[in-house]
């Protein structure tokens, strides 16, 4: 039950603007709008699913974010490697280079190693890219995204961690860098929140799902 509560409160963690269904992104905006993007990529084009508002609103509300010291409430006994891998997991997810991928969703590729098999095996590459109109501003410039993990979003009701579970939800922004290393003059004011569940497999934690949303930054 508090599994289901926290997945409904991380769903919410922002309220979006009606915007249609998943794959109806515009292809000609100059940045990629506010979207919720969970697990198990289509293969024809990156799902950009909205997350219904409230009734009555419109706007983005950003959900507190905690000390990017990464204070947590689960018992100390759970082992440091668990956040060390959700970390690294958050970072990879939003560390691109645009001169070589295609799409957003080759970063989720390339982490593969950190997944579970099984969410390995349904993390696939799309054939066409929701961010295509910002990527052909950044590819001229050799440009790729410089990572950086701004603390953990606060949640209502977390799941509980256990010797085996855990769950994680960051804050996420980026910078473009040229390939000359200046900052790339292009618009791209998001944030994304990764929301990661981790199990262990053996001696090694691995993420067995996660959940994006975008917002204003």
């Amino acid at each position: 039950m508090k599994r289901q509560m926290w997945a409904a409160s991380v769903a919410v963690a922002a309220v979006f603007t009606m915007t249609g269904c998943a794959g109806q992104g515009s292809p000609d905006s100059a940045a990629p709008s506010a979207t919720a993007t969970a697990t198990g990529t289509s293969t024809d084009i990156e799902p950009r699913p909205t997350v219904p508002a409230a009734a009555g609103t419109s706007t983005a509300t950003a959900a507190p974010v905690e000390s990017s010291d990464h204070d947590h409430d689960h018992a100390e006994s759970i082992d440091p490697a668990a956040d060390a891998v959700a970390e690294e997991a958050a970072l990879a997810l939003v560390t691109w280079d645009t001169t070589r991928d295609k799409t957003e969703t080759a970063a989720a590729v390339r982490a593969k190693p950190l997944m579970t098999e099984e969410l390995a095996a349904r993390t696939v590459e799309p054939q066409r890219n929701s961010s295509q109109a910002l990527w052909n501003q950044l590819q001229p410039l050799g440009a790729r995204s410089e990572p950086k993990n701004n603390g953990t979003v606060a949640s209502e009701h977390p799941p509980e961690d256990t010797s085996t579970t855990v769950y994680r939800n960051y804050r996420m922004t980026w910078s473009w860098i040229t390939a000359d290393g200046k900052t790339a003059p292009v618009q791209d004011n998001r944030a994304r929140n990764v929301y990661l569940s981790l199990v262990k497999v053996g001696d090694s934690w691995k993420v067995a799902d996660y959940l994006t949303s975008d917002m204003p930054n």
